[in-house]
């Protein structure tokens, strides 16, 4: 049961790894307006997360998260000023 539970987190730890990993953001311009999605993605040189669109069925699916706290969150973005709450300073 201890090995299924550490591959395991192997696997959701690659995973989370491969989505970390900075890519090229190409121009999707040319799709249209029904393939159009809309996701964040981490940037390795900024260490942050970033918007963007893309065209549903291009391979930037696997590459993307759903929202921003779940890309810093599996990146491990390092938390800046303005992230902190007031009542923490």
């Amino acid at each position: 049961m201890f090995l299924y539970f550490l591959a395991l987190t192997l696997i959701v730890a690659a995973l989370g790894e491969r989505q970390c990993e900075h890519f090229y953001i190409d121009d999707y311009t040319d799709c249209e307006n029904s393939e159009l999605r809309s996701g964040y993605f981490y940037n390795r040189y900024y260490q942050d997360c970033f918007p963007y669109d893309y065209c549903r069925n291009q391979g930037a699916e696997s590459k993307r998260f759903n929202n921003m706290e779940e890309c810093k969150k599996t990146c491990n973005v390092p938390l800046k000023q303005k992230d902190v709450p007031i009542e923490d300073q």
